[in-house]
């Protein structure tokens, strides 16, 4: 499963839910286009994700969006974007990083493997 996780840049103001960012409307929350929590937040017709798109600010790619956050002092932006991208930019721009408890969007990645490949046995479903 590939994990999303929300990250901010402010912690006097913890988030650990999905909730908590839709229970504050000053937070901006960046999306990056063409993602699969892009989709989902301008697919959805009620809930949480409906509810995020007031909140929801679209950028172009997962680096502007964890960059924004890592570099602008506007401590009220939220970025949601894939675990691993994010581990990247904390890399680069961080000294000091905070992982929301809550993860969310989760979602099964499909893999296609040859008839008979040799090697099946050694993967684990």
């Amino acid at each position: 499963n590939l994990t999303a996780y929300l990250t901010v840049s402010v912690t006097q103001l913890p988030i650990r839910t999905l909730e908590d960012v839709l229970a504050n409307q000053h937070y901006k929350v960046l999306v990056s286009k063409g993602t699969n929590i892009y989709a989902q937040i301008l697919l959805d017709t009620s809930g949480p994700y409906y509810e995020l798109r007031k909140q929801m600010k679209v950028v172009d790619s997962m680096p502007i969006c964890s960059q924004t956050v890592a570099v602008d002092s506007n401590p009220y932006q939220v970025c949601i974007v894939d675990q691993n991208i994010n581990i990247h930019f904390y890399n680069a721009y961080c000294n000091k990083v905070y992982i929301a408890d809550q993860t969310f969007n989760a979602y099964s990645l499909g893999v296609a493997f040859p008839k008979g490949a040799f090697y099946l046995p050694a993967f684990s479903f």
